[in-house]
């Protein structure tokens, strides 16, 4: 399974930086699309891929994919501008995939590791990165997988910064 790389996504961005981003969608952000349509692109293929449930039922897949829908606009608004709307649709959907495999894994194996280091990667916007690798060390996973996700996906949103929400 490969990290989330600094090269796919900003490592940092300040919020002025978004506020341009969002207005710059309107205009088309991205070559003849907008941040909206990247988002959606990618989202979409992210859950039309069932194996990253893993062993997970519903109950337990649902909230972690929820969190990583309500957090895919701003990752969009995070990727290079000047990236082509294909490619930045591709990038996305990667860094989504990557997130949600480890969040999924760690759920399984009650194991946060590489979920923590997939987050560390991740610019501040999405998530605080302390603060969520921080708190998924707190946490005490069992052998309840469904139970073990519901609890990563409480604890990813209440790492998502507020005003990004």
């Amino acid at each position: 399974m490969a990290l989330v790389s600094a090269r796919s996504v900003r490592s940092s961005i300040e919020a002025s930086d978004v506020a341009c981003l969002w207005t710059a969608s309107v205009d088309g952000l991205f070559p003849s699309r907008s941040v909206e349509w990247v988002a959606a692109r990618a989202l979409e293929r992210v859950a039309r891929d069932a194996s990253l449930a893993g062993t997970l039922d519903p109950s337990g897949y649902l909230p972690l994919l929820d969190w990583i829908a309500d957090r895919t606009l701003v990752a969009a608004a995070c990727l290079p501008p000047d990236t082509e709307a294909d490619r930045a649709a591709d990038l996305l959907a990667a860094i989504l995939h990557r997130l949600l495999e480890a969040a999924v894994w760690a759920a399984e194996t009650s194991d946060v590791t590489l979920l923590q280091r997939q987050l560390a990667a991740c610019p501040p916007l999405l998530v605080h990165p302390g603060v969520a690798t921080a708190a998924l060390g707190q946490l005490v996973l069992d052998a309840d997988a469904n139970g073990n996700a519901s609890t990563i996906a409480a604890t990813l949103r209440a790492a998502t910064p507020a005003d990004a929400a």
